[in-house]
């Protein structure tokens, strides 16, 4: 097969898969970062594919989701400061997407060589910036590990598709969360017998996805109660860790861990194509 119909079998493969997953609506935001993670990583062929969103008032970029195609495995909570990286900040705000086929030495995300790209291997990234009415909210990382690379029409029509869905799942979430508002106080009781790491894990992720979207959306002139919702999900996280971070019992139970840059969650049922 030639490159040209490579490249337009990964294209259709990555058309559809986004089809899938755009057609599940019902899927909860921190389940879709590792749908489009994954899907980023296996169809653009890169090792790394990662959705950051702006926290601590737009002065942090916080990794929400990272996926790593060779050991298939998702992780999160590292930080970038604004502080580390104006110059990568203001080129990706300014562009609709930002293809480097040598990141560590173009003007544009040079500031990232030393501490983020060169340790990790990344030679070359598809930035794509998550855009929420015109205002940067984050963004869709695309890394790639080994030899340079450039980036095709179809690559980056992908990357851009992806952002794009993203974008509409975090907006529609928030619509969401302010039509039907959620109790200011969470409540978790003390649990009778061990909790299944499964549900623990569930129960972070609904905590911290409102805890996004009611920062978000109290950002966006949202009345003060969202910002009470926001601290209350960051309290009831914080309870959860408390409950279940405790050792392996004597009958062999899991212990749940929320060390941020563990791989908290398998990589998800096999749907896509991959080269």
């Amino acid at each position: 097969m030639n490159a040209s119909v490579g490249n337009a079998t990964t294209a259709e493969a990555g058309r559809q898969q986004l089809a899938r997953v755009a057609a599940s609506t019902d899927v909860p935001l921190p389940e879709l970062f590792r749908h489009v993670c994954e899907s980023a990583a296996d169809l653009l062929r890169i090792e790394r594919a990662g959705i950051w969103l702006f926290v601590n008032n737009d002065q942090v970029l916080r990794c929400v989701n990272l996926f790593e195609r060779a050991s298939r495995k998702h992780t999160k909570g590292a930080c970038l400061s604004l502080g580390e990286c104006p110059g990568f900040l203001r080129a990706i705000a300014a562009a609709p997407l930002l293809p480097c086929e040598s990141a560590r030495t173009d003007p544009r995300t040079a500031e990232l060589a030393g501490t983020y790209f060169a340790p990790l291997g990344i030679s070359s990234t598809l930035d794509a910036p998550l855009l929420r009415d015109g205002r940067l909210v984050g963004v869709l990382f695309c890394e790639h590990v080994g030899s340079p690379r450039g980036w095709s029409d179809s690559d980056r029509a992908f990357a851009l598709e992806l952002a794009e869905l993203v974008v509409q799942r975090m907006k529609a979430a928030e619509g969401s969360l302010k039509t039907s508002v959620p109790r200011t106080h969470v409540v978790v009781a003390p649990p009778a017998v061990p909790v299944p790491v499964r549900l623990a894990n569930e129960l972070k992720d609904l905590l911290a996805e409102i805890e996004v979207l009611a920062r978000s959306a109290s950002k966006n002139g949202a009345p003060e109660r969202l910002r009470r919702i926001a601290d209350a999900a960051s309290r009831g996280a914080g309870i959860v860790r408390k409950l279940f971070d405790a050792p392996t019992d004597a009958a062999g139970q899991e212990t749940v861990r929320d060390d941020d840059d563990t791989g908290e969650h398998p990589a998800l049922p096999a749907t896509s194509a991959r080269s």
